[in-house]
Order: structure tokens, then C-alpha cells, then sequence
């Protein structure tokens, strides 16, 4: 399925009927179009890692170009978008920036902020590194985002590239 958005925040709802069964489940996950410029590369995510899938079951290289969970593989591990992602206070979470048409040449710049409920920049240091290209179409960044000393409450972490923007809500919650 294919649709078109404009740039901004959506909300993406899918809901899974076992006919058999009878049970229901519907997943809700934030979704953000990307801002573009006129030139240069669009931003996906950040995306927050879910627990890693496990070891893959296919051979190195075999995977389409165009295939998704291709853009998740990382460490020899598949990993998936948090749909619901949350931080504690004492921990940190991984997360992927997906650039796709950056091409060679001198990049645009990545840079990251880390916005407070009000929208106040939070002074972090977030470390993030470009991941070796797979060809995939898009170039990926793997990122940290510790949250020991924030306070509990509602994060954005905002990424720009060149002219796109992308971001990400994030609440830090107290650790159980």
C-alpha cells in the first residue's frame, strides 16, 4: 500500500483480526513524512530500536536491494522500529536515521537536538555514526541517546540534514 502525506506528524493504526481465533490487536505507531528541500537528501526517523529480532536466517548478501527489514539489519541482527518507544531515566536507547538520495561527495551535515516538552533544546551530547553503505538506497546512521539526569516527561529528538527534518517523540519514564 502506497499513500501519499504531507510533511509533518502522523499517526499510523493498523489492526490485526484472527478470524479463527477472534482475537484483535491494533498496533499504533508515530509516523513522521519527512521535510525536504528543493536539492539534497530526504530524513527518515530517528527511528528507536525494538528488541532485536535475533540472529538472521539467510545468507550474507541476500537480501534485495529494496528490501525493508534490510535497512534494519544491523550487528548480524534484524531490529525493528519501537512502535511505542520510552526511555528510562537510567538507561539509553539505539536509534537509525535513514538518508535516502545521499549521495557521494561532501555530505550535508547530520545534526541532533534533544527538545524538552516545551521545546526547549536539552544540552546533550548525542553520539551518532554513519553506518557502512549496503546498498540499500539510503544511507544509515546509528545513534545513543542516554537519558541519565533528565527529569521524566515528553522528549522530541530532532535530526537535520542538509534542509530535511525529521523527529521523533520520546517520553523518559521512571525506571521500574
Amino acid at each position: 500500500v502506497e499513500i501519499s502525506l504531507p510533511a509533518g506528524a502522523h499517526e499510523l493504526r493498523v489492526l490485526a483480526w484472527d478470524l479463527r481465533g477472534g482475537r484483535r490487536h491494533l498496533s499504533t505507531t508515530p509516523l513522521e513524512a519527512p521535510t525536504t528541500g528543493s536539492k539534497g537528501p530526504s530524513l527518515l526517523g530517528p527511528f528507536f530500536l525494538a528488541a532485536e529480532a535475533g540472529r538472521r536466517q539467510f545468507a550474507p548478501g541476500s537480501l534485495e536491494p529494496g528490501d525493508a527489514l534490510a535497512l534494519f539489519e544491523l550487528d548480524a541482527r534484524l531490529a525493528a522500529p519501537d512502535p511505542a518507544p520510552a526511555i528510562s531515566r537510567d538507561g539509553s536507547r539505539r536509534f537509525l536515521l535513514l538518508a535516502p538520495g545521499l549521495t557521494g561527495g561532501d555530505p550535508p551535515e547530520l545534526r541532533l537536538r534533544l527538545l524538552a516538552d516545551d521545546g526547549s533544546a536539552v544540552d546533550r551530547s548525542i553520539p551518532v555514526h554513519r553506518l557502512p553503505d549496503g546498498g540499500h538506497g539510503a544511507a544509515r546512521f546509528i545513534g545513543l541517546l542516554e537519558a541519565r539526569g533528565l527529569d521524566a516527561g515528553r522528549y522530541r529528538l530532532e535530526a537535520r540534514l542538509g534542509e530535511a527534518v525529521s523527529t521523533t517523540d520520546l517520553p523518559v519514564v521512571d525506571p521500574d
